[in-house]
């Protein structure tokens, strides 16, 4: 007989699945928010306040991680602390002011898919660090997702761009992209050697502020930016937190396969939302292009779960 765990997993819709839409809703908000304040803040103050949010959520689940189970960073080796930090500085202090760089260029449509292609970086690092094997659905997958991504270009390219160096967003989103896969693979290596899921929470967020400040008064940075935006970023911020409370949560309750193939659906609410608020570029070109690009992350997924 099946085990209630098991049975629930096996529904098709589930409260899982319901946390990964909820994630799924936040993250693509997160995005959005951050697209609208990314074309006249600084990127580096900008992230700054972006990560706020985070830092000082960790620090009450930490608490309460504390309260409930007394252990509140679980027991990790001295290797799992190092790949922690190394996986926060990668993600929060190098990659989030690229990505917002990248936002005011490029706008999220363009942006939002190709950062979605982490996960094909993260698969790669495991084919490399530790010779996890690709199947050939992620083969497939790679190159149903990289003509997806040409084809967007192309769209791209007859509409309305958000500037006229829209292109160096890409290169800056897959920069983007490769971090993000790195700290997968290192978080991934965390949780695997004793690191709890709050303590990893707290160590993005304390590492993310702490780099983050230090690169404030290192370049000598001004602290000043508009109200709105700043309120826009703190929004972000905390949307972002919201989305990964959920989709870890969505991980306990379904299958891996399940929650993964529904969040990477985030580049088509993304782009959705960016063109209906903001105005950004979003022609049946680029639609379609979305379309093949999701298909090709989908597989990636598949393959990963086998």
């Amino acid at each position: 007989m099946r085990t209630e765990v098991q049975l629930k997993k096996s529904r098709l819709f589930g409260t899982g699945e319901t946390l990964a839409v909820v994630a799924v809703i936040c993250q693509a908000a997160a995005v959005v928010s951050q697209r609208a304040a990314a074309v006249t803040v600084n990127p580096i103050v900008g992230s700054l306040v972006n990560i706020g949010p985070l830092f000082f959520g960790g620090l009450i689940y930490l608490w309460l991680s504390r309260r409930t189970t007394g252990s509140p960073f679980g027991k990790p080796t001295r290797w799992a602390l190092v790949a922690g930090v190394v996986g926060a500085l990668a993600s929060n202090v190098i990659a989030l002011p690229i990505l917002l760089k990248a936002l005011s260029l490029g706008g999220a449509v363009i942006v939002a898919p190709i950062v979605a292609s982490a996960v094909i970086w993260a698969a790669i690092l495991a084919r490399i660090m530790i010779g996890q094997r690709l199947t050939k659905y992620a083969y497939f997958g790679f190159g149903i997702f990289g003509a997806g991504l040409v084809l967007l270009m192309v769209g791209q390219m007859s509409g309305t761009p958000l500037s006229a160096q829209w292109y160096f967003a890409v290169p800056l989103a897959l920069a983007v992209a490769i971090l993000y896969g790195i700290t997968m693979s290192l978080t991934g290596y965390s949780l695997a050697n004793g690191l709890s899921q709050s303590g990893s929470i707290v160590i993005s967020g304390i590492t993310g502020a702490c780099g983050l400040g230090a690169l404030v008064i290192i370049l000598r940075q001004p602290m000043v930016i508009l109200l709105p935006d700043t309120l826009k970023l703190i929004l972000a911020g905390i949307l972002q937190a919201s989305g990964l409370i959920a989709s870890t949560a969505a991980f306990s309750k379904t299958s891996v396969l399940s929650v993964a193939t529904i969040l990477v659906t985030n580049i088509i609410l993304t782009s959705l939302l960016a063109w209906a608020f903001l105005g950004d570029t979003l022609n049946p070109l680029m639609t379609i292009a979305l379309g093949i690009a999701l298909c090709g992350l989908i597989l990636v997924q598949y393959s990963r779960s086998k």
